[in-house]
């Protein structure tokens, strides 16, 4: 049986990059990066994964690296991340919401485009508790979202806003996993 092909973006950040390593752990996919950056400077580097450098706010190189590609699976982990205090002043609100929401939306319609079988969305904690004004003890996954603050959490509420809308009129298999939900080459095996 040929072994699934799963493509991975942002494939050498901090998420994308733990992904890829259970990913190549399980040895049962053929594993690529997707990812703007190369691997960061003592990132571990696998030899039998493919390292593809693209832009997803680009949907031409997007594409084009989807088409070379031929993803069966797609695990969407790219996105920003504001670090330290800039979380909490907003200034970033724009970059933010152009890379988690409409690049999201670019790597849906290249995965939709080029056949892909199974998207899985990288969501956040965030889309429930990115809101500093309000305490939550006992927080679970049944809590609601769309109360956040903080425009990061807003952000990736807007993503899975957008990846339910955009995929409930397509055939592929999605589902949004969230660190902590359970390891995520189960999820893949399912799809």
């Amino acid at each position: 049986m040929d072994r699934k092909t799963v493509l991975v973006t942002g494939g050498t950040g901090f998420l994308g990059s733990e992904i890829i390593k259970a990913l190549v752990q399980t040895n049962a996919f053929k594993v690529i990066a997707l990812d703007i950056n190369p691997p960061s400077p003592g990132t571990k580097i696998y030899s039998h994964v493919d390292y593809v450098r693209a832009n997803i706010l680009k949907k031409q190189d997007l594409t084009q690296a989807f088409k070379k590609a031929r993803p069966t699976i797609v695990v969407h982990s790219a996105s920003l991340v504001p670090p330290h205090e800039a979380r909490y002043d907003g200034k970033d609100r724009a970059v933010m919401f152009e890379l988690n929401v409409t690049g999201t939306k670019n790597v849906i319609e290249a995965a939709k485009k080029e056949g892909v079988k199974g998207l899985v969305y990288t969501s956040s904690f965030a889309v429930v508790v990115d809101d500093i004004e309000n305490d939550f003890p006992n927080v679970n996954e049944d809590w609601p979202t769309g109360n956040a603050t903080l425009v990061y959490g807003q952000s990736k509420v807007s993503s899975n806003c957008s990846l339910l809308l955009r995929t409930a009129r397509s055939p592929a298999l999605v589902c949004a996993f969230m660190s902590g939900t359970g390891p995520l080459h189960r999820v893949l095996f399912t799809l």
